[in-house]
């Protein structure tokens, strides 16, 4: 009999397929197909559907069905449908799916940058695809961010509701910038990023919106123009720090773009800084994976160091804040793997 670590070691490759499977579910429109379906639906019926090839199809339908993620009623044909208490679910897993989907488009690349004569890193702008799932990720919990960072940082929402100045640095697809300049319209939110791609398709969702607050720029964190120095009363960087080749330069150009009294949120995700510790925590492991294939390979993409990477612990999150131009307030966090760092500009006798 298989002990409970060999068990899941042989179930690997087996929730992989099905990970794929489902990202091929999201991107493809199926599971939407069914769902909208007021009664069980055949193979053929799905494929018409959504325009695919119905061969193909009863192999996706096959794998879904016996990881149990859609049901089948027997008949001549089958028939298809999705538990109602499984529909709510499936779109974040769908999203996790496609991001398991990413790791394996990089996997030769990344397989490459182990061995010490392969390269330092992978650039994002080599892998595009990875942007739009991005995008869906952030959107898909856009509301529930903002949230979690106004209930860290105490008055916060009262300011932004008389109006300040707010850059969100490494702002992507500008989906957080959008949310929040919709949400408080008095404010004024920029979005600042390194990448053409992040920034094309966030203008482009902005000239879809009737916004006036809220602009968009391409710039390099570890330079910033002098422009936006002591410009913003509030700055933002979420899941940006632990991706960076100098995270110390990035939060001195960030101190310098604070009005004198303002306030820094980095938002980020860490592990336990015990690494005897975290056998069988499946949050841990699944940062690592993150770390290993999207996020060191993009810190060293562009020629710079390997970066602190998305398992980094709370502990040399503030070591770094303790080196730079930033003071550390306080550090919020309602989730074991997530933290917001509150901090300010240290004043210059400190610096």
């Amino acid at each position: 009999m298989a002990s409970g670590w060999m068990t899941r070691l042989m179930s690997s490759g087996t929730e992989g397929t099905l990970a794929l499977g489902l990202a091929l579910g999201h991107e493809l429109g199926i599971f939407d197909v069914i769902m909208a379906s007021p009664e069980p639906m055949t193979s053929q019926e799905i494929a018409e559907k959504g325009k695919l090839k119905e061969r193909y199809l009863r192999e996706w339908l096959g794998c879904m069905v016996a990881g149990e993620v859609i049901q089948a009623n027997r008949g001549n044909p089958e028939r298809y449908y999705i538990a109602e208490d499984h529909k709510g679910a499936l779109e974040g897993m769908g999203i996790a799916g496609r991001l398991f989907a990413a790791y394996a488009v990089r996997y030769d690349a990344v397989k490459a940058c182990f061995r010490q004569d392969g390269p330092a890193g992978l650039s994002h702008s080599d892998y595009p695809d990875v942007f739009s799932v991005f995008h869906v990720m952030r959107e898909a919990s856009a509301t529930d961010t903002i949230d979690n960072i106004l209930n860290a940082v105490p008055g916060l929402a009262a300011k932004l509701g008389e109006g300040i100045d707010v850059v969100d640095f490494g702002c992507g697809t500008g989906v957080l910038v959008l949310e929040m300049a919709k949400r408080f319209p008095s404010s004024r939110f920029h979005g600042s990023d390194i990448s053409s791609q992040g920034i094309s398709i966030a203008l482009k969702h902005l000239a879809q919106t009737q916004l006036t607050n809220a602009t968009f720029s391409q710039d390099d964190l570890l330079s910033l123009p002098e422009h936006l120095h002591g410009k913003y009363d509030w700055a933002l960087t979420y899941d940006v720090i632990h991706d960076l080749s100098e995270p110390l330069k990035a939060l001195n150009e960030i101190a310098l773009c604070l009005k004198p009294d303002g306030l820094y949120v980095m938002g980020d995700l860490h592990t336990p800084k015990d690494r005897c510790g975290i056998a069988g925590d499946d949050s841990s492991m699944g940062l690592y994976g993150l770390s290993m294939f999207l996020c060191l390979p993009a810190s060293a993409g562009e020629g710079g160091a390997l970066g602190p990477g998305a398992a980094w612990s709370k502990e040399e999150a503030h070591a770094l804040i303790a080196q730079s131009r930033l003071e550390l307030v306080q550090s919020a966090s309602r989730q074991p793997y997530f933290a917001y760092h509150i901090c300010k500009k240290r004043s210059t006798a400190q610096q």
